[in-house]
This record gives C-alpha cells, structure tokens and sequence, in this order.
C-alpha cells in the first residue's frame, strides 16, 4: 500500500514536470531569436532537466524517486521563469523602440 503511494507520487511528480517541460519548450520557440547567448545555456539545463526526467520515469519509483521528481520539477520551473523574465524584457523593449 505505501509503496502504491509512492508510485503515484512519483507519477504525478513526472507529470507535473512533464508540463513544465512542456511549457519551457513553448518558451524556447517564441525566445529563439531574441535571447542569443541566454537561451544556448537555458537549452543545455532544459536538456539535462529533461535526462534526469527520463531516469526518473524509467525507475521503479522508490521513496528517494519523490524527491529525484521534485527536483527536476523545480529546475525546469526555474528555467521557466527565467525565460519568462527573459521574453518580458524583450518585448517590453521592443514597445519602447
């Protein structure tokens, strides 16, 4: 019984950043040309977020998957937010120029 709601967790933690995931990619499309340099270091984290992803739904999701989950989840947020930061600067000095 605990170990089913432990899989659950961990599966609703791997959905949880499936979406951010998701919504980091979204970003990267309309942040493609106006970031340069930024946008090649978020990709590269986006890349290693989205491996360490993919290890954690492939195992047998175990206690210490919970929190393996939640971390990922929490670095694609930070990238997210980043390039939400990124882009608001961008267009906002484009309604300037």
């Amino acid at each position: 019984m605990i170990m089913d709601q432990i899989a659950k967790l961990v599966e609703q933690r791997i959905r949880e950043s499936e979406l951010q995931l998701k919504h980091v990619d979204d970003l990267m499309g309309k942040a493609s040309v106006p970031m340069g340099a930024n946008l090649s270091d978020l990709k590269a984290r986006r890349d290693q977020a989205a491996k360490q992803l993919e290890a954690v739904r492939s195992q047998d999701h175990t206690a210490r998957d919970i929190s393996h989950a939640e971390g990922v989840k929490g670095v694609l947020e930070t990238i997210g937010l980043e390039l939400e930061k990124a882009l608001l600067a961008v267009f906002e000095k484009d309604k300037r120029h």
